[in-house]
């Protein structure tokens, strides 16, 4: 995945999870950047946020997904879920499980019904 088509999915991810006040630095690559802070030499990726911001940082590394068989795509989304949980424990309060549970199924739905551009 390239550093474009990342882009591309976490703007889809933004909108299909409503979450486009958030600003996003991806980075897929090796060696996490310095907002990361110290990563275990395995980690897939990490994200980082300010949530008074809605800034978060997000890093793959493509050759520890690799190695432990897993997808770049996947931890992307997987890594900015993080986020959206903050943002939703924000809105709902104490219901959050909920809320992300109602969320997931209406991208599912849209997604399900092509109102929702699945990335490649």
């Amino acid at each position: 995945m390239t550093g474009k088509q990342a882009q591309n999915a976490a703007r889809w991810f933004q909108e299909a999870w409503n979450i486009e006040d958030w600003e996003f630095e991806v980075v897929i690559g090796e060696g996490a950047p310095s907002w990361a802070g110290v990563v275990e030499a395995t980690t897939l990726g990490t994200a980082t946020w300010n949530r008074m911001r809605k800034w978060a940082g997000v890093w793959v590394s493509p050759a520890h997904c690799k190695k432990d068989g897993d997808n770049v795509l996947a931890t992307l989304f997987h890594e900015m879920a993080h986020i959206v949980l903050e943002e939703l424990k924000v809105k709902s309060g104490a219901d959050s499980a909920h809320a992300v549970v109602e969320r997931m199924a209406q991208v599912s739905v849209a997604a399900y019904q092509g109102k929702v551009k699945v990335p490649s």
